[in-house]
């Protein structure tokens, strides 16, 4: 979710955000395309997103934490972005696969139901 204060451009060139400085455009594309990722999470999920800056590469780590399932990637890459992007593709199979067995075990159990009915 974004709140008033991070669409705001800051006058600043660059900021600190998620453990490492970026550029208010940098910070703002990976702030939209984390936005679109909640959108495909579990209801009343939280988001934690950390970069740390090693030499000349970032190392990027984002949880996906709902009541029920934990979703986790670490990435490195030469630019915040595409090691974000790396991390939203990983999580974005784990949710895949997660609402496969998510919703294969309501039909086996919906099978079951109608069996003993």
């Amino acid at each position: 979710m974004l709140f008033e204060r991070d669409l705001q451009i800051s006058h600043e060139p660059n900021v600190n955000y998620f453990g490492i400085e970026l550029s208010q455009t940098q910070y703002q594309q990976i702030r939209k395309r984390m936005d679109i990722l909640k959108e495909k999470c579990p209801a009343h999920c939280s988001i934690a997103l950390n970069f740390v800056k090693r030499k000349s590469r970032y190392i990027g780590e984002i949880m996906v934490k709902s009541l029920t399932e934990t979703f986790y990637s670490r990435k490195i890459a030469h630019n915040p972005y595409h090691c974000y992007l790396h991390m939203e593709a990983d999580i974005e199979e784990q949710l895949m696969d997660w609402k496969k067995r998510r919703f294969n075990n309501q039909k086996n159990h919906e099978s079951i139901k109608h069996a003993y009915a």
